[in-house]
């Protein structure tokens, strides 16, 4: 895990301790990507930035599911990466 994960993992252990409330923390990450759906729309670069970044932060939440030994976004990442790169292979195949 990187500094910044360690800091986000930190900072919602303060905020909203161990447990992660599944469907709550959902209906945060729609908010969000509201938001940043409104930003796009507004064309304001900074708020899309910004936006950006907090749907990556529940994001993070959700995966960790608030335990600091659970799987990083960027573990999150890669795996789903990885699917899509052995999909590209599959249908280059054919």
């Amino acid at each position: 895990m990187n500094n910044l994960e360690k800091r986000i993992a930190a900072w919602h252990a303060a905020k909203f301790g161990p447990a992660v409330n599944l469907p709550k923390t959902y209906r945060k990450l729609l908010e969000e990507v509201g938001e940043l759906g409104e930003a796009m729309i507004s064309g304001d670069a900074r708020a899309i930035q910004e936006e950006a970044g907090d749907v990556a932060l529940v994001l993070c939440h959700l995966v960790r599911g608030g335990s600091p030994d659970a799987p990083s976004l960027e573990a999150a990442m890669e795996l789903s990466l990885m699917k899509c790169e052995k999909r590209l292979r599959e249908a280059r195949k054919t």
